[in-house]
């Protein structure tokens, strides 16, 4: 089992840092969004089941990296030591 602190996309704003609020006059107003305070990412604790191949320095996580807006999530490279 492999916990992990990682950056996920704002689950409010999708990721953009700003919401759509409804406005005067039926007009749509921008504004920072208030949970990731314009950021877009949020900080997660994972918890991932990973198999570990015997004689293995590097693993590449394939979709468990960075989220990019509009686009699909990066790999997370892992480096592995052992002592």
């Amino acid at each position: 089992m492999l916990e992990l602190n990682a950056l996920d996309a704002c689950v409010v704003c999708r990721g953009n840092g700003w919401e759509e609020v409804a406005g005067s006059w039926g007009r749509v107003e921008k504004w920072e969004c208030e949970v990731c305070r314009g950021g877009g990412i949020l900080r997660v604790h994972r918890k991932l089941r990973v198999r570990v191949p015997a004689r293995t320095s590097k693993l590449r996580l394939r979709g468990v990296g960075l989220p990019r807006p509009g686009r699909a999530r990066g790999d997370a490279i892992l480096a592995v030591t052992v002592r």
